[in-house]
């Protein structure tokens, strides 16, 4: 009336005085209202009725009751009847939503109870199995949350309880592990869990952890899916623990307990193992305890395994289903190295060539943990190595000895002992003292000796493992000198250079015990001397010879005239007599002549090597009582000579003038020109490189320098060594 308002005390039954007109009536009871319109002018009692309502719970069998928790909503939810089914209330008839709970879940429905008044809810009977792979089932410890983890049925599988038909979430526990999953039991009633069946071929024990640690039950064992941490182990072989997720409904996995310890019986981390199966496998590094654990799929039986250690690798092959634990063990490998004595131990470092050579430290001492095999073996010793190939799974101990060396001298009569030094190149010349008595401990094999004697040396390459006295003997070296007819023997002092010029004695009969070996030999004469190159190993004769030049003098027309005093230059001045017989004994080389006439005189330079007459013309007088041509006075040094890389020489000229310098092969072609220009008076030194015009290195070899100034050619030979 004009809005709702109270009627009466607002409390049923209650009575209020009205207007005998039409209104709408209303009235609450349990939290719901009905209304209805009536004219009090008709009838002034207005009566609303409620009715009985009933709420059960009923099995899955459609007759069994079932003890739930009811509640209904009006104006919120409330309590329906005794608060438990079956149970029944009066209501107003109108709609509600009814809500039962049981087992911990609930569900609610909307019913008129004008139209209806018994609410009935069902149950049904929801079966929770385990089964293996093969399908058997098995016992597990069942749960399902509704409010909370509740036992389901029986609390083992295979069980079954009457269930509100709402989705759960269900958990099935087996061997300590436990696996859930949701289901609405209104679509499927059966709630299955299956395991997987896990076989692992293991000759160890096995371990898994699922609530604690179980022993597993070889070879096959159900295990509910997911990650478990299994531990393998065996009598003398420490515990492997890993991880293992079990999948699917059955899995079959082989183990491979790999191990690789020292010869001492310890783990040595850091080795790879492999395993062939359709091609090599890695299976990682061992650990700190020496493991390489492999979960190999199938039955494998019999495969080939390798382990890597220090570059190198051994395998073996092993059937896992008898013995799981492949055991790879090094072996402690010692190297030694003995004096010729067999007993006085000598330090060296000792090598091994496991993927490029590793060392194996000094000796006496020297090891390391190898795999048994074949290696190749270096030992270091003064400078030098040798090796040897050693099986080290027969024989652990390589052994290396050295070679008394010794070093002897001998005169050309083959008996007289000799002093001289002796050296090997061992990593750089080592002296081995001097003979006699020269020696060295050396490892045996192939070196270059030296012997030093008389300021020169000898080489020779001697393989000392088959004969340890380096033998060098020197050769008697004798010098003649001859006259030009070759048979009377002049007497002259004979020379070598042999770091120094040394003499050799006067000829005849000069001679010297020289190393074999090639020297520049000088024979002094009459003043003067000349030299020669000769290897003293071939020939033992080193042989001069003069020449007899003679001095003319002649008129315009080349008739002799007499009385003319010839005069060599040859450690001074020396007369050669008188013309027409002006002659003398020279030796083969250039030199200054003059001819005195008439009281004057005239000179000239000339090579008597080639041409022994030195002829004067007189024209009715010498123009110059002395003609200073420019000239070379001295070829002061060419050293070192022999050489190797470069060579100095060395002159000196009188006067400003222009000096040629070129070197020549023994076939008389221009190697080089060294120098071409004027020079002023002085001393003078140019190097010669053993660079040819072309700018590359010459052969080994006798060359020619020649000086050649405007009135003089002079030669000097120089040898280049290797």
């Amino acid at each position: 009336a004009s809005g709702w308002k109270t009627f009466g005390s607002g409390t049923t039954t209650t009575t209020m005085e009205m207007l005998p007109v039409n209104y709408t009536f209303k009235v609450y009871y349990g939290g719901a209202g009905i209304q209805k319109s009536q004219n009090v002018g008709t009838d002034p009692v207005v009566v609303f009725n409620t009715i009985p309502v009933t709420m059960k719970l009923l099995a899955s069998d459609g007759t069994t009751e079932l003890a739930g928790t009811s509640k209904y909503y009006a104006s919120g939810w409330k309590t329906f009847g005794g608060g438990t089914t079956t149970t029944t209330m009066e209501m107003l008839p109108v709609n509600y939503t009814f809500k039962v709970y049981y087992g911990g879940a609930g569900i609610q429905k909307s019913q008129n109870v004008a139209t209806d008044p018994v609410v009935v809810f069902n149950t049904i009977t929801v079966t929770m199995k385990l089964l293996d792979s093969g399908g058997n089932e098995l016992a597990g410890t069942s749960k399902y949350y509704a409010s909370g983890w509740k036992t389901f049925g029986s609390g083992t599988t295979t069980t079954t309880m009457e269930m509100l038909p709402v989705n759960y979430t269900f958990k099935v526990y087996y061997g300590g592990k436990g696996m859930q999953k949701s289901q609405n039991v209104s679509v499927d009633p059966v709630v299955i869990f299956t395991g997987t069946a896990v076989t692992l071929h293991f000759t160890g024990d096995i371990k898994y952890y699922a609530s604690g640690w179980k022993t597993f039950t070889k070879p096959t064992m159900n295990l509910l899916p997911g990650t478990y941490t299994f531990k393998f182990s065996g009598s003398g072989y420490p515990a492997y623990q890993t991880t293992l997720t079990v999948e699917g409904s059955e899995m079959e996995k082989s183990i491979a307990y790999i191990r690789l310890i020292n010869s001492s019986g310890n783990p040595l981390a850091g080795g790879e193992a492999k395993y062939n199966k359709g091609g090599w496998q890695s299976v990682g590094l061992t650990n700190v305890q020496g493991i390489a654990f492999a979960m190999i799929d199938g039955s494998v039986g019999i495969l080939d395994y390798r382990m890597y250690w220090e570059g190198s690798y051994v395998h073996k092959y092993q059937n896992l289903n008898t013995n799981s634990f492949v055991i790879f063990q090094t072996t402690n490998v010692m190297m030694d190295l003995y004096a010729s004595d067999g007993t006085t131990a000598l330090t060296g470092e000792g090598k091994v060539n496991s993927g490029g050579w590793k060392s194996m430290g000094n000796t006496p001492g020297a090891s390391m943990e190898l795999l048994p095999k074949l290696y190749d073996f270096r030992i270091y010793y003064a400078g030098s190595y040798i090796h040897k190939y050693q099986d080290v799974g027969n024989n652990s101990n390589v052994v290396f000895q050295t070679a008394n060396v010794t070093m002897d001298l001998y005169a050309s009569d083959g008996t007289t002992a000799l002093t001289g030094e002796g050296k090997v190149n061992s990593g750089g010349w080592k002296s081995m003292g001097n003979t006699p008595g020269a020696s060295m401990e050396l490892l045996p094999k192939l070196y270059d000796f030296r012997i030093y004697y008389a300021g020169s040396y000898i080489h020779k390459y001697q393989d000392v493992g088959s004969n340890t006295n380096v033998v060098f003997q020197t050769t008697n070296v004798r010098m003649d000198l001859y006259a030009s007819d070759g048979t009377t023997a002049l007497t002259g002092e004979g020379k070598v250079n042999s770091s120094g010029w040394k003499s050799m004695g006067n000829t005849p009969g000069a001679s010297m015990e020289l190393l074999p070996k090639l020297y520049d030999f000088r024979i002094y004469y009459a003043g003067s001397y000349i030299h020669k190159y000769q290897d003293v190993a071939s020939n033992t004769n080193v042989v001069f010879q003069t020449v007899l030049v003679e001095t003319t003098l002649v008129d315009g027309s080349g008739n002799d005239i007499s009385g003319g005093e010839g005069k060599v230059n040859s450690g001074g001045w020396k007369s050669l007599g008188y013309t027409p017989n002006a002659t003398m004994e020279l030796l083969p080389k250039t030199y200054d002549f003059r001819m005195y006439y008439s009281g004057t005189y005239t000179h000239k330079y000339q090579d008597v090597t080639s041409n022994q007459t030195v002829e004067f013309v007189w024209d009715g007088g010498f123009k110059s009582a002395l003609i200073t041509p420019d000239y070379i006075t001295e070829f002061t040094n060419a050293y070192p000579n022999p050489f190797r890389d470069a060579v100095n020489l060395t002159f000196s000229i009188e006067k400003d003038q222009k000096v040629i310098v070129a070197v020549y092969d023994m076939r008389g072609a221009l190697v080089k020109t060294l120098a071409s220009r004027n020079m002023p008076a002085g001393d003078h030194k140019i190097i010669w490189d053993s660079k040819d015009k072309n700018g590359g290195m010459v052969n080994q070899g006798v060359y020619i320098v020649r000086f050649i100034t405007t009135n003089k050619v002079e030669q000097k030979t120089i040898v280049k060594m290797r």
